[in-house]
C-alpha cells in the first residue's frame, strides 16, 4: 500500500476492480474471522488521539461495518464508504455509500473527521474531502504485518505534501497488535 501512497496513479481501474472482487468474496466470513481484534486500535485512537467529536465523520473501508458502531457512538452525522459491493451488503448503518476511496462524491472540505480503520489512503483525496482544522482518525488493527499498514512518517508526509498549505500535528500510539495515529490539519504560520 505505500507504493500507492506515494504514487497514487499505481491504483488503476484494474486494481480497484480486482481489489473489490476479493472483498467481495471474502465478506460473508469478514466480521466472523475479523470481528473480535479489529476494534482495539480504533477504540484507544478515539480514547487517547481526541479526535474532534463535532461535525461530520467519514468512515471510508467500513467494510461489513465492525468499526461502524464505535463511530455512531460518537458521530451522528456518519457516512460509510467502501469500495465492496459484498462488504456493503453486510452493513447496518443507514447511510452506506459504495465507491472508491480514490474519488469520493462529495464536495470539498465536506467532513471534520475522516476514519480509515485497515484500508487505503488516497492522501489527495482524503486532503479534499477534509475541513480546515478537520481530523484524519488512521487505524490498523494489525500493524506492520497488515496489508494496509502504513507509518504514521509516511502518512505525514503524503498529507503534507497533498497540502502544502497547512501545518499538521499528530499523536500515535499501539494497542493490541495494531497501530493508530490521528493526524490535526491546522492552517500554516504562512497564510
Amino acid at each position: 500500500m505505500g507504493e500507492i501512497l506515494s504514487d497514487p496513479s499505481r491504483w488503476t481501474p484494474e486494481l480497484a476492480k480486482f481489489t473489490a472482487e476479493v472483498f467481495d468474496a471474502l465478506s460473508t466470513n469478514w466480521i466472523d474471522e475479523r470481528g473480535g481484534y479489529r476494534p482495539a486500535p480504533l477504540m484507544d485512537a478515539l480514547d487517547r488521539g481526541h479526535p474532534s467529536r463535532q461535525g461530520r465523520c467519514l468512515e471510508i473501508g467500513s467494510g461489513t461495518g465492525i468499526l461502524t458502531p464505535y463511530l455512531h457512538e460518537i458521530w451522528d452525522e456518519l457516512i460509510c464508504v467502501d469500495l465492496s459491493v459484498g462488504m456493503m451488503t453486510h452493513q447496518r448503518h443507514a447511510c452506506r455509500v459504495q465507491a472508491d476511496a480514490s474519488i469520493l462524491p462529495f464536495p470539498d472540505e465536506a467532513f471534520d473527521v475522516i476514519v480509515i480503520g485497515d484500508g487505503p489512503l488516497f492522501a489527495a483525496e482524503t486532503v479534499r474531502l477534509l475541513a480546515g482544522g478537520g481530523t484524519l482518525v488512521w487505524s490498523n488493527a494489525l500493524g506492520s504485518g497488515a496489508p494496509y499498514f502504513l507509518r504514521t512518517a509516511d502518512i505525514w508526509d503524503a498529507l503534507a505534501k497533498a497540502d502544502p498549505g497547512s501545518s499538521w500535528s499528530a499523536i500515535e500510539s499501539d494497542a493490541m497488535w495494531g497501530s493508530w495515529a490521528v493526524f490535526r490539519r491546522g492552517e500554516s504560520e504562512l497564510h
